[in-house]
């Protein structure tokens, strides 16, 4: 929020969380809905600012990442994601 952009490597990590909104933003937005294990239960691709995406009942944490990047990464539903914090795993 309030920032320009999101850094294409970047990613932002919200747990817990079932839902977002993106009304501080700047900019159009990838959001990945995860559930316990951190499978993809589902994509909101290009959200765009000032918007509330839908509420995920069985997400337990998101994921948002710069606007492309699920389509560039061929990122889809049922694959399950690996967390990488800064410097390290």
């Amino acid at each position: 929020m309030f920032t320009k952009n999101l850094p294409l490597q970047s990613a932002l990590y919200i747990n817990p969380c079932k839902g977002i909104h993106t009304y501080f933003m700047n900019y159009n937005i990838d959001v990945l809905y995860l559930d316990i294990n951190y499978k993809i239960l589902s994509i909101d691709e290009n959200m765009e600012p000032r918007k509330v995406g839908k509420f995920r009942k069985k997400a337990v944490s998101v994921i948002e990442l710069s606007s492309g990047r699920v389509k560039g990464t061929k990122t889809e539903v049922g694959q399950v994601v690996k967390i990488i914090r800064e410097g390290g795993e």
